[in-house]
């Protein structure tokens, strides 16, 4: 016999599982979330520590898309800054240029020539009225080389992709993906980092009537005659249920799902390649260098910002500064040495940083992304549907689900 029975269990509690659940309460469910961990919110999660809120890396939350949409639909408070971007800095040969930001900062910049100048201010133009859609299938490095991009406008191009999607993946990377950031993406750092959403869904799941259960980890979903019916735990409870929401990686959803011999989840977890990156967020008493807050590279697939200059990550005085590393495929240096590759562009960026340490950060390898947008698969139009398991009551959720 079941010990417990609700209408939807939802495993996992990161953001998507949250709202997952938020939204299923809303229209009348009785709704169980499990998670894992001790606490929700996965990859959002922000520690602090003597002040400083460290996010898992340099989190942005992107406007004007779903996410935001979801937070104000919910109800969920949050306050942040969006960046200045005329204060953004390039690194090209060892040398600080203004980021093209806008027609001041392309004409002032010394980052290109007379000629690359009109090129990159024609690709411009062109990349903020093209439809990308048609783009979906096409890599990156192919619609590129088709417009002759020469070499050191190409070279910005690529960075400002990987400063917008986190991947470093040209040859591959879907163009549509790689050039979205290019029609006029928008950010925001959030104050007190994203635990702020986190807690915010969470009371608005709480307030909707869900039951969260933390240190909770579910074994399997089981299935009677193609349905789920429930899940069990691994302290050996079982929950019967009349739907199942996997929030979870698409290697978790295949393993959830086995002993219904779900063909669609087994495929999503052989196709999908993670976006990583390794991170070192740093706590710093002072900033050393106040006017170079945000600084993108052209020689290397690395940047560095301190989001604590706009929004409240860091006690006064104090500064919160990341350096991502995008970690592109085959990539296999030790985490040594790719640390020691972000501690010297931080020496460059920001030097006598290491006088002002009082806490730090190593993410050798974080999951940016759970999926890859490929141009072999389509882009963000060839992932998942949120209802494609196989399995008439089993829904999928996450960053790797869904065509946006």
């Amino acid at each position: 016999m079941d010990a417990a029975r609700t209408d939807v269990v939802v495993v996992g509690g990161g953001l998507a599982g949250l709202a997952a659940a938020t939204y299923a309460a809303r229209r009348g469910a009785n709704v169980t979330l499990f998670e894992r961990s001790g606490r929700t919110g996965g990859r959002a999660e922000t520690v602090v520590r003597d002040g400083f809120s460290f996010n898992r890396g340099a989190h942005a939350l992107y406007l004007g898309g779903p996410a935001e949409a979801v937070l104000s639909d919910l109800g969920v408070a949050y306050t942040g800054a969006t960046p200045d971007l005329d204060r953004y800095l390039v690194v090209c040969n060892g040398r600080f240029h203004r980021f093209v930001a806008d027609t001041r900062s392309l004409f002032t910049t010394r980052l290109f020539n007379a000629r690359e100048r009109f090129e990159i201010t024609r690709l411009m133009l062109r990349l903020a009225r093209i439809d990308l859609e048609p783009l979906a299938a096409t890599p990156l490095a192919q619609w590129l080389d088709a417009k002759g991009v020469s070499p050191v406008v190409r070279a910005y191009l690529e960075s400002v992709v990987r400063l917008g999607t986190f991947t470093h993946d040209p040859a591959r990377m879907s163009a549509a993906a790689a050039l979205a950031p290019f029609q006029g993406a928008r950010v925001m750092f959030i104050d007190g980092g994203w635990q702020s959403l986190v807690d915010g869904l969470r009371r608005c799941a709480s307030r909707g009537g869900v039951l969260i259960e933390t240190g909770a980890r579910v074994e399997a979903v089981r299935f009677d005659r193609g349905y789920a019916c429930g899940v069990k735990l691994t302290d050996g409870r079982h929950v019967a249920a009349s739907a199942v929401v996997l929030a979870v990686a698409p290697d978790e959803a295949a393993h959830l799902t086995r002993e219904g011999g779900l063909a669609a989840p087994a495929a999503w977890a052989a196709e999908s390649e993670p976006v990583r990156a390794a991170v070192l967020d740093l706590a710093l008493s002072k900033l050393p260098v106040l006017r170079r807050t945000t600084v993108v590279s052209q020689d290397a697939p690395i940047y560095l910002a301190v989001h604590s200059v706009k929004a409240r990550l860091a006690p006064k005085g104090g500064a919160l500064l990341s350096i991502v590393r995008y970690i592109e495929p085959g990539f296999h240096a030790p985490p040594e040495q790719v640390l020691a590759e972000m501690e010297a562009f931080a020496d460059l960026v920001q030097p006598g940083w290491r006088e002002s340490v009082t806490g730090r950060q190593h993410l050798p390898s974080m999951i940016v992304s759970n999926r890859s947008l490929l141009a072999s698969q389509n882009g963000a139009a060839g992932r998942p549907r949120f209802d494609g398991a196989g399995a008439p009551n089993i829904f999928v959720a996450g960053d790797w689900v869904g065509d946006r």
